[in-house]
């Protein structure tokens, strides 16, 4: 089995392809699996619509840092309410439910920081069918945790 080089290497939170293809949601891979088999980091800007359908990640942590506008998260219920701004952040557990959408009139450009449990299966849970833009995120339909 070839295992691929690995060093330091620098990024940008900037989308190779800035054209967004008419989706309220775009996501720049920054750190991959091919990068790390435990880290990966993301970018994603949210346009008005592209909330997300309610949904945990197992075998990960996550973090979200807001660099730019707003972003209000929902938990397991529309109840739990976290809204956070520019340079502020939040960590989702490993198999949390959640929700987001972007908080502000302006675009939310939006980091995802997660950790994967390498001993664990690592799965999106969809307690809510995906939005029409979402078909690509796949994952297993389940219902609510009560």
């Amino acid at each position: 089995m070839e295992t691929k080089q690995r060093g330091i290497r620098t990024f940008k939170c900037e989308f190779n392809d800035p054209d967004f293809k008419g989706l309220p949601k775009k996501t720049e891979r920054l750190i991959s699996n091919s990068d790390s088999s435990l880290l990966g980091l993301g970018m994603q800007v949210v346009l008005a619509g592209g909330e997300t359908n309610r949904h945990a990640h197992t075998g990960q942590d996550a973090a979200w840092l807001v660099l730019e506008g707003r972003a209000r998260f929902y938990g397991k219920t529309d109840d739990e309410v976290f809204e956070i701004g520019p340079l502020e952040g939040l960590f989702m557990p490993d198999g949390q439910d959640y929700w987001f959408e972007s908080a502000s009139d302006q675009p939310l450009k939006i980091l995802r920081m997660s950790a994967r449990d390498p001993r664990a299966e690592a799965k999106r849970m969809n307690y809510e069918d995906l939005k029409g833009w979402q078909g690509h995120l796949g994952g297993e339909r389940v219902t609510a945790r009560k």
